[in-house]
């Protein structure tokens, strides 16, 4: 079995996506790797 690398992602040009979590662990590396702008927030209530 071969690794998997953000090499193996084939060009995303011209879609969107959208990826919740993108403050820590998965969504933040995904979020890298596709090389996205993050609109980050919280849903604590002040």
């Amino acid at each position: 079995m071969t690794s998997w690398t953000t090499a193996d992602i084939p060009p995303q040009n011209g879609r969107r996506a959208v990826i919740t979590g993108a403050t820590g662990r998965l969504g933040l590396e995904t979020a890298l790797a596709l090389a996205l702008p993050c609109a980050c927030g919280t849903d604590r209530k002040h």
